[in-house]
């Protein structure tokens, strides 16, 4: 007689977030490299921070980027049509009232 194997799970795998050492982990496997790369005494950074936090950083520094651009373009442009029409030199008072 034939033994019926046992089904097995063909979902995707659902990890849990795990929080050690202040530190928000997005798995258990994270948190366990992260452990032994501090016993290890090597040095390193965890990621921490996602994508989608990344994505608005870069985002927020464009616009920010774009907004200086533009003023700075106004600001020329305005210096540019209200600049005096003269050779160059500074003007003197006597110059002024003439």
């Amino acid at each position: 007689m034939a033994i019926k194997k046992k089904p097995r799970k063909k979902g995707p795998v659902i990890a849990k977030s795990i929080v050690h050492d202040g530190i928000k982990f997005s798995s258990g496997l994270e948190k366990n490299m992260y452990i032994m790369l501090k016993k290890a005494g090597i040095k390193f950074e965890y990621e921490g921070e996602d994508a989608v936090n990344y994505i608005e950083k870069l985002k927020q520094a464009s616009k920010e980027a774009f907004e200086d651009r533009v003023i700075a373009e106004a600001k020329q442009q305005y210096e540019d049509q209200w600049k005096p029409e003269h050779d160059g030199h500074m003007l003197d008072s006597d110059e002024i009232w003439q």
